[in-house]
């Protein structure tokens, strides 16, 4: 096919880099969700591709943009996708998280790897077709959409309620290091709050202190652990309870009046431990902590982001994209279920929940480098994922050069 062999002659490096550098230098943490600045640099990007993107807020200065690269046929419709916020930059860095550096082959800074290394590889797929005139037959809609690391409510979940997207199939450019996973556990986030009363340290011996009730309780909470997560599936490290945050009082001589954890749950695909379970053992565990501890001021919040769920593996896209890696790589993919190096969230959730659009979260990189210090992407993996993405336009969407 001559307008494949052109087009993977023409894959660029030097794009690639230069696209996943300027968008990880743009800084778009979540929270608080400052996704604007990236959103505007894709449109024009694809504004300079000759697409019409459209810009979709469920909050301002929150854009969603989408664009259609349309086929003679209209159909079937792939879509290509991913999210445009990274997580805030932390601590332990060796450089400045936002001036990307790239040594040894790997480009370092926030959001190389999840995901901004994906989504530079979206645009480059759609500028070769574009500047070599591919024709289609079926049509691609890329969406980058906001929010993800909060649940992809003001992103990929919004986009699906207003019906800016309908395809046949999707690609979700998570770094899964070229697995395709189609299994994903439920996640259920967990705010518990303690209250006591702001006064001066002088006054310990009688102050009801937020921060030293919140101490007592995450570790009854802790030692109760085991007994919420029951029953666990056998051969998996899941179910887990994580407590990532603890935030209360502001200066060292000021007694905090209150104090806030918050909680990471995480489900398996399979488990005969349901979300409403975990609920409803945490309420009788803080109702236990009340009766214990009269003096206990506390309260619980539940955010339900997403619910397990095991896609099939017989799909075209699974197919195909599978062929694809073969292909490029020389081997066949790892196809992924709810295995504990993979148990990841994702806005495939809304895709495949909301829309019923098979999708395949699959991407350069590996979710070990996401989160983390000095987060990078290899190169290498970048143009890898732009030949298997080049390779899977063609055969869901191409037609025979005449």
């Amino acid at each position: 096919m001559a307008y494949l062999e052109r087009v993977l002659a023409n894959i660029s490096e030097q794009r690639l880099v230069e696209l996943t550098r300027d968008l990880v230098a743009i800084p778009s943490e979540n929270p608080p969700g400052n996704e604007a600045e990236v959103a505007r640099y894709i449109a024009g990007t694809l504004e300079g591709l000759g697409l019409d993107p459209i810009i979709a807020e469920k909050v301002a200065g929150r854009p969603n943009v989408i664009a259609e690269l349309r086929g003679e046929k209209g159909n079937p419709v792939l879509l290509l996708t991913g999210h445009t916020d990274v997580v805030p930059a932390g601590t332990g860095w060796s450089m400045d998280p936002y001036q990307p550096v790239i040594r040894d082959g790997k480009l370092f800074g926030r959001g190389a790897c999840d995901m901004k290394g994906g989504l530079a590889c979206i645009l480059h797929v759609l500028e070769l077709l574009l500047e070599h005139d591919v024709p289609l037959s079926g049509s691609l809609l890329c969406a980058f959409t906001v929010g993800e690391e909060s649940g992809g409510i003001e992103g990929a979940a919004y986009v699906m309620q207003e019906g800016l997207i309908s395809a046949d199939m999707g690609i979700l450019l998570e770094p899964s290091d070229f697995q395709l996973v189609l299994a994903e556990e439920g996640v259920l986030w967990v705010e518990l709050i303690t209250k006591g009363t702001t006064t001066h340290t002088l006054n310990a011996a009688t102050a009801s202190n937020a921060a030293e009730h919140m101490t007592k309780l995450l570790a009854a909470l802790l030692d109760e652990r085991d007994a919420i997560l029951e029953p666990r599936r056998p051969g998996h490290e899941t179910p887990i309870l994580s407590v990532n945050a603890v935030r209360g009082g502001d200066k060292p001589n000021v007694i905090p009046g209150e104090c806030r954890a918050m909680i990471d749950i995480r489900i398996p695909p399979g488990c005969k431990l349901a979300l409403e379970d975990v609920q409803t053992r945490l309420s009788c565990f803080l109702d236990a902590q009340h009766r214990e501890h009269p003096k206990l001021e506390a309260e619980v919040h539940y955010d339900v982001v997403g619910r397990p769920f095991q896609q099939p593996t017989d799909t075209e896209i699974v197919r195909t994209l599978s062929k694809c890696v073969a292909e490029v790589l020389g081997r066949a993919p790892e196809i992924v279920g709810p295995v504990p190096s993979m148990d990841e969230d994702s806005d495939a959730y809304h895709y495949w929940t909301k829309g019923g659009i098979p999708t395949v979260y699959f991407g350069p990189g590996k979710i070990e480098q996401a989160h983390g210090a000095n987060e990078y992407i290899e190169i290498s993996q970048l143009m890898e994922a732009v030949e298997i993405l080049v390779n899977t336009v063609f055969k869901t969407l191409g037609r025979e050069s005449e």
